[in-house]
């Protein structure tokens, strides 16, 4: 069987930055060479939000449509831990797309998520902690994936959910996490953790691509990439593109894009401006379909940066990083730089969780007050505050240490923890 893998096209990315179309049009070519394999699988953060907006929606929509006109390859397919029957059959159509969300898209429980959304709506499957089997020919590959989960939950949640490969397939995991080794993270994922016995392992969420095998007949890890420069440093000169998996074969090779925008890197240090100058000038010497995206990281405290950026700004993208050269760091591990919401909820359920509250609903109740919905927040505080005050009142005085005639103050106490 035929898959082809892809991750973290970031859809609804680089509006600020001259480069709002780069995302689609690779998503579009990522589609485009899918449509001769069997089934696509895309490892999370298909979107650059929790909430992209009805254009960003839309084309993604454009995009997989030809995946679903396509024709469809595979005999059945099977559900892991999912009812297939509950999909919407639009889902089935064509060539399958199997996704995850990532990081970027995920929401507190009970709130949909915009994968979720796509599902939905008939254009994929999602997976999160469950899987499908894939059968063709004779020939039976089971995916089971994980959408992105906070680090701290991701041991629990790996030891609840416990997946095991299935019997008489080839067995794919997917996931969206950081590998420790691979990312900066505040508790990576370690390989030792991951589940056994899987013939591969493609991970999302590392934007630089990966492979290696372990051994002639062990399994394989798969950090598949993104498919646009989103850390704009000297590995993002490295051509973006998708994976093609040939299951019967165990092959695997990488399709670069035709279409992408070039990226370059400077690391200019205290260079003067002719020099810096003059490596703008050798790239636009060079053919170029769309205008270059030239990165410059430089340590000077001259201010002709915005000059230069200015004078060549009809023939490419010129992007500055100023910092001092005793604050840059190597570039051995790439830094994927959680959002403010993120770093916001990070902070929170550290908090909450040393004082034995319940970080998952305060997780909740943040992301709504984020999207504006104080009114539903509220209600969810008052909730955990009725029901809060009640264990207050059930648990035995000589718990609490109250005596018979001390007053109850559950809910004042609950309340105060806001």
């Amino acid at each position: 069987m035929k898959l082809a893998i892809f991750s973290d096209t970031h859809l609804g990315f680089g509006r600020l930055e001259g480069r709002y179309q780069d995302a689609f049009e690779a998503f579009e070519e990522a589609i485009e060479k899918s449509l001769e394999c069997d089934a696509i699988l895309i490892a999370g953060d298909i979107f650059d939000s929790q909430h992209p907006d009805a254009e960003t929606f839309s084309r993604a929509i454009e995009c997989m449509v030809k995946a679903h006109l396509s024709e469809n390859r595979t005999g059945s397919i099977k559900g892991i831990g999912k009812d297939m029957e509950k999909l919407n059959p639009l889902c089935l159509m064509g060539i399958p797309i199997l996704a995850l969300h990532g990081n970027h898209e995920r929401r507190a429980r009970g709130l949909l998520n915009p994968v979720q959304a796509m599902e939905k709506a008939g254009f994929l499957i999602h997976l999160h902690a469950n899987g499908a089997i894939l059968e063709k020919d004779g020939e039976r590959v089971a995916v089971q994936g994980l959408s992105a989960v906070p680090d701290a939950y991701l041991p629990e949640i790996l030891r609840q959910w416990d997946p095991k490969p299935a019997e008489g397939c080839y067995n794919v995991l997917l996931m969206h996490q950081i590998i420790e080794g691979f990312a900066f993270g505040h508790r990576p994922l370690k390989l030792t953790n991951v589940p056994k016995g899987f013939d591969i392992l493609i991970d999302g969420d590392i934007h630089e691509k990966h492979m290696e095998r372990a051994g002639k007949n062990g399994s394989t890890l798969l950090i598949s990439g993104s498919t646009i420069a989103t850390k704009l440093d000297k590995k993002a000169e490295e051509m973006k593109g998708i994976w093609l998996l040939d299951t019967r074969e165990s092959s695997l090779n990488y399709v670069s894009f035709e279409k992408q925008r070039r990226t370059y890197f400077l690391d200019a240090g205290q260079a003067e401006r002719n020099s810096i100058e003059e490596f703008i000038g050798q790239i636009l010497e060079k053919k170029h379909d769309k205008k270059p995206l030239i990165r410059i990281r430089h340590s000077s405290k001259n201010d002709f940066l915005q000059l230069i950026a200015e004078k060549y700004s009809k023939d490419a993208i010129i992007s500055f990083r100023r910092e001092m050269a005793d604050s840059i760091q190597g570039e051995k591990m790439q830094l994927e730089m959680p959002s403010v919401t993120e770093l916001g909820k990070g902070i929170l359920r550290a908090g909450l969780s040393d004082r034995g509250l319940e970080p998952e609903i305060f997780e909740t109740i943040f992301d709504l007050l984020c999207e504006g919905k104080e009114k539903d927040a509220m209600e969810m505080v008052e909730e955990f505050s009725r029901r809060n005050a009640k264990k207050q009142l059930e648990r035995p005085a000589e718990k609490t240490g109250r005596g018979k005639g001390a007053k109850r103050t559950g809910d004042f106490i609950s309340r105060k923890a806001f």
